[in-house]
């Protein structure tokens, strides 16, 4: 993380500007990420590894980096928001991480809330 951030300051980078812009000035066209990816790939990899598809898609990635997010607790709102996702697709793509197990419910308290009300009989 640290040459990112040493590397993103010397370039002058704003907040809005891309890591990594096309020759043109533009975000980089999927067909240039992934050859790079899948050079990257077959660079670091045991070739059992690359024959397993392990981190084929660069979102492998980021998906791994949400779910650690998850369970550390990081709130699903703020995961989404650094992951670029919405809160539901978070919540349908890690189901995983929202059981209720270590949760005590009021079951009363939610029967009560949820009763109907009664209807007089004529």
């Amino acid at each position: 993380m640290g040459v990112l951030r040493r590397w993103i300051n010397e370039a002058g980078l704003e907040a809005e500007d891309l890591l990594f812009p096309a020759e043109r000035g533009g975000p980089l066209a999927s067909s240039e990420y992934k050859s790079v990816w899948s050079q990257a790939r077959q660079a670091v990899l045991s070739s059992g590894e690359v024959r397993a598809h392990l981190g084929e898609r660069v979102s492998s990635l980021r998906d791994s980096c949400l779910d650690r997010w998850l369970e550390a607790g990081v709130p699903a709102w703020g995961v989404a928001e650094w992951g670029g996702v919405s809160a539901s697709w978070i919540a349908l793509r890690y189901p995983h991480r929202f059981r209720l197990e270590d949760i005590e419910l009021d079951w009363d308290h939610l029967e009560e809330i949820l009763r109907l009300p009664d209807v007089p009989e004529r």
